[in-house]
């Protein structure tokens, strides 16, 4: 059973995103723990996420793996192949793409899917505290590892699916890159909910913990004018354009990258 989304604190989760967006591409494990005990620990290689389990999760990596294989694979025969793969020192999952037991695709879900929970479990307690093992562990394939902001996006959906519902409608509307974040009343925080087009959004880390720096930009606007806006543009000092939309709860910021994506953008908006 998840955490409901009325004991899920934003910042316990966003402040674990930003300590792995500042890990200098560090390859080891970030250890969480809460009241005295080991909470979860993240897996990172070279700064990105490779996986992360938490006590209390109900299903285990190996369930996952087990839904994803296309063959005919049982956990006996899954254990075998997990010792295998300790005695050599190598990734259990990608061993299995491998011997073409589970499709890449396969373990890709898995690893985001068992992650994302983890996460979630994390995000369920207000004290957190962290402690970092760097190490040497047996080196996963970038294409299985996992940039913050996806990982983010998919603890939102699981904590919020409604607001991720409807931001994913909003930022398909307007077929530009974006993220959808979910500021609550009150909170300091903003969680990212959806993106779109995530190939194509800008480079540069932290997009996972920029949401309160857009919704403080929404709220300053708003002191103007008595109300937050329905959307704003703005344009940084290097060039890089960007335009905020406010549906209720939810923030979007829209990356711009063309002549004609403001344009494009305010005629989306007033049709809505």
């Amino acid at each position: 059973m998840l955490a409901p989304s009325s004991r899920f604190h934003f910042g316990t989760v966003l402040s674990l995103i930003d300590l792995v967006e500042h890990s200098e591409r560090g390859t080891g494990a970030l250890i969480c723990e809460a009241g005295g005990s080991q909470l979860a620990t993240v897996l990172l290689e070279e700064g990105r996420i490779c996986w992360a389990v938490a006590a209390g999760m109900q299903r285990r990596l190996t369930d996952l793996l087990l839904e994803s294989s296309e063959a005919d694979l049982d956990r006996r025969q899954l254990e075998q192949i997990y010792l295998e793969c300790k005695g050599k020192n190598v990734p259990l999952g990608e061993e299995l793409v491998r011997r073409g037991v589970v499709p890449p695709g396969g373990l890709h879900d898995a690893l985001a899917e068992h992650t994302s929970e983890a996460l979630v479990r994390v995000g369920e307690h207000s004290e957190v505290s962290y402690d970092w093992l760097e190490h040497r562990a047996p080196g996963y394939s970038p294409r299985f590892t996992f940039e913050t902001l996806d990982i983010a996006i998919r603890v939102g959906r699981k904590v919020f699916p409604e607001a991720a519902r409807r931001g994913t409608e909003i930022l398909e509307g307007v077929s530009l890159p974006g993220i959808a974040f979910l500021a609550k009343g009150g909170s300091q925080h903003a969680f990212p909910v959806a993106s779109s087009q995530p190939e194509t959004l800008p480079t540069e880390s932290e997009l996972s913990v920029r949401g309160p720096s857009f919704v403080e930009l929404r709220d300053r606007i708003a002191r103007l004018g008595g109300e937050p806006p329905d959307l704003a543009y703005w344009r940084a000092n290097d060039g890089s354009q960007f335009a905020i939309a406010v549906h209720g709860d939810l923030t979007v910021a829209h990356f711009l990258t063309r002549p004609t994506d403001l344009g494009l953008l305010v005629k989306a908006r007033m049709k809505t």
